[in-house]
């Protein structure tokens, strides 16, 4: 019995002691990049900081949108990169379902390597959370959350949605939401059927616009980041 109890409160140790979230390695995926350094790494994130594509004072929707766009332009510049998700207890089928996000069911942003082929640090992009520098996991995870008893995991940029994570979960992949991801830089997930009908040529407008800046930074010199000097 003593062995039990031991084994158990092992598992659970991370809820009972009140951190704020745990990494459900169960799902996440593993990573193989090829790090950038601290320099190139900072010119990344001001990047899509300053970029017209992205509504970073969007906060309520359209978070997996914009990971999946930043995605889309690192990997066309040669930047390793992922995507890193965090879920409510009370969204996921895990834990004691009391943990809660600020203000969501889950959050997604984008994480790229920093460092060298031996040691790196994950970094999340996510202006939405930090609008002035790049955030350590731990960090993503203090703000993303109010209370204890949720879960992150890593996984590679093709998942682009999932609104309920269990064990085995069913992902809608990023390739077949391209069209999807472009509307959501515009905010379009965010308004009523009604809106987008009484607005449809103001959004047709936004939507050419935002498309423009999005193939701006995607149609980039793929070298832009190896340029950098990391001295």
């Amino acid at each position: 019995m003593k062995l039990i109890i031991s084994v158990v409160v092992g598992l659970w140790a991370p809820f009972l002691f009140g951190q704020s979230a745990i990494h459900w390695d169960t799902i996440s995926e593993e990573m193989n990049p090829t790090p950038i350094c601290e320099n190139q790494a900072k010119k990344v994130f001001d990047i899509f900081l300053n970029s017209p594509a992205f509504d970073w004072t969007d906060r309520d929707n359209n978070c997996e949108d914009r990971a999946n766009a930043v995605t889309l332009i690192l990997d066309k510049w040669n930047v390793s990169n992922g995507k890193i998700w965090i879920f409510s207890g009370k969204s996921a089928s895990y834990g004691d379902k009391r943990g809660m996000l600020d203000g969501w069911s889950y959050h997604v942003a984008a994480c790229i390597f920093v460092g060298n082929e031996d040691d790196y640090d994950t970094l999340i992009i996510d202006p939405v959370s930090s609008p002035y520098k790049l955030l350590s996991i731990h960090d993503w995870v203090e703000i993303t959350t109010v209370n204890p008893t949720n879960i992150y995991f890593f996984t590679g940029n093709d998942k682009y949605q999932q609104n309920r994570v269990e064990l085995y979960p069913t992902w809608k992949n990023s390739k077949d939401y391209f069209n999807a991801t472009i509307e959501g830089l515009t905010r379009y997930n965010s308004y009523s059927a009604w809106t987008r009908l009484k607005t449809r040529k103001y959004l047709k407008r936004n939507l050419a616009k935002v498309t423009k800046e999005f193939n701006k930074l995607y149609e980039t010199d793929v070298d832009r980041i190896e340029k950098i000097p990391c001295d």
